[in-house]
């Protein structure tokens, strides 16, 4: 595309190409069920009569992504939570014991309980009740009823604080509730949920994805210095990569170089240098780190943290130091 924005005392021209390559995955009945880019790049410039010039330009490419199939056969739109997870369900309840005293109902958020007990002959019974949404029991509370049993006290009092309409399982898709009916909580039940968006599962830490992207940005203003930043990024492993970032303007450069090329957690890098070939080099890993200071190769001093890492010690190589 080019254009140009007319000013009588100004006008600006513009000009770019963008470009995309998509990678459709269509299954055995060829229902299309993602898409995936395999590469994009796109660069353009904008500039004036007084001699301002900007340029750009983006890169990114994927390369495994137009050869590849899923881990595992995607599950079928139509089945149910239950069919894809053992019987189990999202949202069930049940009654305890052969007087049905004791009563549970469950989500993937929450938990409730009840335990009934009768009252002596001329007395209320009563109801126990807890609620826990994953980090220890709260609500607690003990009621008096008249009902007969425990389910006759539910099917009057008890409505779920939380209605889940639909639930999004991790390498198998959406799931959608089915309002059939209304819940009936007076004998054992379920919530019934249904698949209707699948998910496919091309990547994990087995079968990670890689390539990498680009990006190139360059200003000239009248009567300055062209400024220019230049961004490379690697993915080569899972959680594993490597990048660089490079400023540069008016014959002053400062690059910024990071490397993670091992396994998660373990050892990684990140180098900045400037155009005196001045560095700084930080090495380490999740749980400790070391900084050195060196000036075209040679080491000067370290850094490392001290008092739980709220403070910079510096060790220079002739045994002084400071904290900061």
């Amino acid at each position: 595309a080019d254009g140009s924005l007319v000013d009588a005392t100004d006008p600006v021209s513009f000009a770019g190409v963008l470009s995309t390559t998509l990678h459709p995955y269509v299954d055995a009945s060829g229902q299309v069920l993602d898409i995936l880019p395999g590469s994009f790049s796109a660069s353009g410039s904008v500039s004036n009569t007084s001699g301002d010039h900007y340029e750009v330009a983006l890169s990114a490419s994927l390369p495994q992504v137009a050869s590849i199939e899923p881990l595992s056969s995607p599950l079928a739109t139509g089945t149910t939570y239950a069919d894809n997870n053992g019987g189990a369900h999202l949202i069930e309840w049940s009654y305890i014991g052969e007087a049905m005293d004791s009563f549970s109902y469950s989500t993937p958020y929450q938990s409730f309980t009840a335990t009934y007990t009768a009252g002596a002959p001329g007395e209320m019974a009563t109801v126990e009740t807890s609620w826990d949404y994953g980090y220890g029991t709260i609500n607690n509370s003990t009621v008096m009823t008249d009902a007969a049993t425990l389910s006759d006290y539910l099917s009057f009092s008890f409505y779920p604080d939380d209605f889940i309409y639909s639930y999004r399982v991790e390498g198998q898709g959406e799931y959608y509730r089915s309002f059939s009916s209304f819940p009936d909580y007076s004998m054992d039940g379920f919530i019934e949920f249904t698949l209707e968006e699948t998910e496919v599962v091309f990547f994990d830490a087995s079968h990670p994805l890689t390539g990498s992207f680009g990006i190139q940005f360059s200003a000239q203003f009248a009567g300055l210095p062209e400024a220019s930043v230049s961004v490379t990024a690697n993915a080569t492993g899972y959680e594993q990569g490597n990048g660089n970032l490079t400023l540069s303007f008016d014959n002053r450069s400062l690059s910024f170089e990071a490397d993670n090329e091992s396994a998660a957690g373990a050892q990684g890098s990140i180098t900045i240098t400037n155009q005196d070939g001045v560095q700084l080099a930080a090495s380490g890993n999740e749980s400790s780190s070391v900084l050195s200071v060196t000036i075209n190769g040679v080491e000067v001093a370290t850094l490392s943290e001290v008092d739980d890492g709220s403070r910079i010690r510096v060790d220079y190589i002739d045994g002084t130091f400071e904290i900061f």
